[in-house]
């Protein structure tokens, strides 16, 4: 049986996120939820600059991995030559949704699936999911700006996506520019086995 892993964007580690149904009790029928987003980020942390393609690279690989559509695609806009003042990020992605809590496709929907470049095929199958705790200390050196980035997207972002806040506020003034672990924790429900993709 094929495992769902986690990739360690800082350092390069596999390690699983998600094991089979058949060693899961918790393990529940889902399928995808797609979904368009915009969300606005202000940099509060002064001379910070980001560049919007290894930006948005890094983000769509940490959705994929908290569980995602592999097809999930996300734009940055607002980056320049120095500091960044705002950054607006636009995401069309499909997440996995408790099978009876699956909206009707509408079509704004059809329109996501168009950004997304997959067909309704290829997000009508059903795969078991299960609740997982996630450290998102993982996807970010968590320096100054990093720590601000990532407090944003874990309260204000990810939860439109589905996850859950499992721990309390992030405080980004320490110096050091290092938080635990546990400041970081969400709640996704992930793939328990990578679906098998139609194709188009």
């Amino acid at each position: 049986m094929r495992l769902r892993l986690v990739i360690l964007l800082c350092g390069g580690l596999l390690t699983p996120l998600a094991s089979g149904a058949d060693d899961n009790p918790e393990a529940i029928q889902a399928t995808w939820k797609e979904q368009e987003l915009r969300h606005l980020f202000t940099v509060v942390e002064r001379g910070v600059a980001y560049e919007c393609l290894s930006l948005g690279q890094r983000l769509k690989e940490m959705l994929i991995d908290l569980g995602a559509h592999q097809s999930t695609q996300v734009r940055v806009q607002g980056c320049s030559g120095g500091a960044s003042s705002e950054l607006m990020f636009t995401i069309a992605t499909a997440t996995p949704v408790p099978l009876a809590e699956a909206p009707p496709r509408s079509e704004r929907s059809e329109k996501v699936l168009k950004r997304m470049r997959v067909n309704a095929e290829q997000l009508d199958e059903t795969f078991p999911a299960a609740w997982r705790s996630v450290e998102l200390s993982r996807y970010a050196k968590l320096g100054a700006g990093d720590c601000e980035l990532m407090r944003d997207l874990r309260n204000n972002l990810l939860p439109k996506l589905g996850a859950k806040i499992e721990s309390g506020q992030i405080d980004c003034r320490r110096t050091d520019g290092r938080l635990s672990s546990r400041d970081l924790t969400v709640s996704v429900l992930a793939p328990l086995e990578a679906p098998d993709v139609p194709s188009p």
